[in-house]
């Protein structure tokens, strides 16, 4: 709903989310490429030797090494807030750390010995099960990089968006959204989002490569592709996870 006609998100590619824009056909201006990595945790914090945390950013580096051409970032999107680290001894969390060098709110005395840190704790981290070998090796490729290198090619390029609303408060804002113009021409909040579920869900099914953009999010407004009948799958899936939150509270208790 926000994205410029100058890009366009690409769906389970690079990660769960892609928003791309290209480069010029002679390669002087690279492609530029923000892979989202989208998780919701329980109540439990996220740190930076979470198992999330340490694949996402092994997976990064990963990333960067295969696609040397293009610009990379990236972002880890999540409703944990970020912990605190057992054996990290700075005021702040190791997350807190990186993202205060990743806004520049850390001065320029204090930023080597804040990247130092970053690196001698991640040093000290052993591979998540879940994580490939060549990954886990970028990983460590990059940590025995010069703290000036590693910020500049892995912490300022890389987000922890920690504390991000779950999936009904999404839900709720982009209800809102389409209450305003240019939206309410086409029928309610409810209808617009059902229908708008239904195709996107019906794309993450197909083979290939799934793209939306601005223009397709325009035409399937105005020409829809998914019948009224087949919008019910909003509904079903929202009874399916009720249904297992019931069941995972029974489990915990």
């Amino acid at each position: 709903m926000e994205l410029p006609a100058t890009r366009r998100l690409e769906l389970e590619n690079g990660e769960d989310v892609d928003t791309v824009q290209d480069g010029s056909p002679d390669g002087a201006v690279a492609e530029k490429r923000l892979l989202e990595q989208i998780r919701v945790r329980d109540s439990r914090s996220l740190t930076l030797r979470s198992v999330d945390a340490l694949q996402s950013l092994a997976n990064y580096c990963l990333h960067r090494a295969n696609n040397a051409a293009v610009d990379l970032q990236f972002r880890y999107v999540t409703t944990a807030l970020a912990g605190r680290e057992q054996g990290w001894d700075r005021p702040e969390g190791a997350i807190e750390t990186w993202m205060a060098l990743w806004r520049g709110s850390v001065g320029e005395l204090e930023r080597d010995e804040a990247v130092a840190a970053l690196l001698q704790f991640l040093r000290t981290c052993e591979k998540p099960d879940k994580t490939s070998v060549e990954a886990w090796a970028s990983l460590q490729s990059a940590l025995a990089w010069d703290a000036e290198r590693f910020l500049t090619m892995i912490v300022l390029p890389f987000e922890w968006g920690t504390g991000f609303g779950d999936y009904a408060k999404i839900e709720s804002e982009i209800l809102a959204a389409f209450g305003l113009e240019p939206y309410a021409v086409y029928g309610t909040p409810e209808q617009i989002y059902e229908h708008l579920f239904a195709y996107v869900f019906r794309l993450l099914c197909q083979r290939g490569l799934k793209e939306l953009t601005a223009n397709r999010l325009a035409e399937e407004l105005r020409s829809p592709s998914i019948a009224p009948a087949e919008r019910g799958i909003l509904r079903l899936i929202r009874d399916e996870l009720g249904q297992m939150k019931e069941q995972i509270a029974a489990v915990k208790s």
